[in-house]
């Protein structure tokens, strides 16, 4: 399975991890624009690493063994 490429506007929101050991996570939903895929409209669920001075966000996707890692970081400016 491939994992989309996606590039749009949309919104977002902070989960809260619900047992001991899970991450909280961002999840976004693109709302418009435009993608690779068809799963753009489709919730994501990235997980919060870092600190708070370097945070970054990560999702991998496709296999999970093997998969296509992103991340975003803070851009000064």
């Amino acid at each position: 399975m491939e994992s989309a490429v996606c590039d749009g506007g949309g919104v977002w929101r902070l989960e809260k991890g619900s047992g001991a050991g899970e991450r909280d996570a961002v999840v976004v939903r693109l709302t418009s624009g435009r993608g690779t895929g068809g799963e753009c409209g489709d919730e994501t669920y990235w997980a919060a690493a870092g600190t708070d001075r370097t945070p970054e966000l990560f999702v991998v996707g496709g296999d999970p063994d093997v998969g296509d890692v992103r991340i975003l970081t803070r851009v000064s400016g």
